[in-house]
């Protein structure tokens, strides 16, 4: 498992929230917290999932969530984990997705 980190960074009238590791059942409340309060701000929001490991059910539910009260853009890795979960989720219908190399 890797040790996940979640926090965000105000600029350019966004919002970045960044998270790196594993996000599943055990860490996804402080990953949703840090996702509602950027959300709650009113500008877009953009996640970057680069580093993420893994991503459980509970992760993708929190992702729903926020998009649903933000504009969200999802940024991952185009070879990583979380595309193929991205497809079948069907997240990547509902948010923005932007493939990093």
């Amino acid at each position: 498992m890797n040790s996940p980190q979640f926090f965000r960074q105000d600029g350019d009238g966004r919002v970045t929230v960044i998270a790196t590791g594993d996000i599943d059942l055990g860490n996804v409340d402080r990953f949703s917290d840090v996702l509602r309060q950027a959300a709650g701000d009113g500008q877009p929001v953009v996640v970057d999932m680069v580093a993420v490991t893994y991503c459980d059910s509970a992760g993708v539910r929190a992702l729903f969530q926020a998009g649903a009260g933000a504009e969200l853009t999802l940024r991952i890795d185009r070879a990583g984990p979380l595309k193929k979960l991205l497809d079948i989720s069907g997240l990547d219908r509902v948010t923005t997705v932007e493939l990093v190399d």
